[in-house]
């Protein structure tokens, strides 16, 4: 089903960062020779992909089962789905930049892996995949979706609140969505 797809898509954009922080996932004689301050660069380039995980998460939820469930199941229409959703294009838009992104930064962890271990590993050279995610086509393609997103955030949970309101069949929907027990 297209929800088990979802949930194993999910779960493999998790694997190997399910720990609270790095400086817990690897092993502890690794940490010995280095430095707080290398621990915490280190915990904090995680946390960095932890967030970002979270992110594609949120995104892929938000497009396969809310947007999904209102655009189907719902039969809310085109008009409306456009305005909750920032024309979809901005929604639809940024899930493949992110997943690039994560991408990146997950192959940056494999390829920091040293050698023979499944847990150890240094991120020493990040600046490469951050300027190409923050700066030049693709940096411009994120600053056009997210200033769409400030705009027009108020205007798409107005839209959706009115969609609620209007609609008792839609919020009864939500609400079994939201608590399903």
């Amino acid at each position: 089903s297209q929800y088990a797809s979802l949930q194993g898509d999910l779960e493999a954009d998790a694997r190997h960062l399910e720990g609270e922080s790095w400086s817990l996932v690897v092993d502890q004689d690794y940490l010995k020779p280095m430095s707080k301050e290398a621990i915490k660069r280190q915990d904090v380039i995680y946390e960095l992909i932890q967030t970002e995980v979270h992110h594609v998460r949120t995104l892929k939820i938000l497009l396969s089962v809310y947007a999904n469930e209102l655009r189907e199941s719902l039969q809310v229409d085109e008009a409306r789905m456009k305005q909750i959703f920032l024309g979809l294009d901005g929604v639809d838009g940024l899930l493949p930049l992110h997943c690039d992104f994560l991408r990146c930064l997950k192959l940056l962890r494999v390829q920091s892996m040293e050698t023979g271990s499944q847990n150890n590993y240094q991120i020493t050279q990040l600046a490469d995949i951050l300027i190409d995610q923050f700066s030049g086509e693709r940096g411009e393609r994120m600053k056009d979706f997210y200033g769409a997103f400030c705009c027009y955030h108020s205007d798409a949970v107005s839209s959706y609140k009115d969609l609620l309101q209007s609609n008792k069949k839609i919020l009864a929907h939500m609400r079994v969505r939201r608590h399903p027990h």
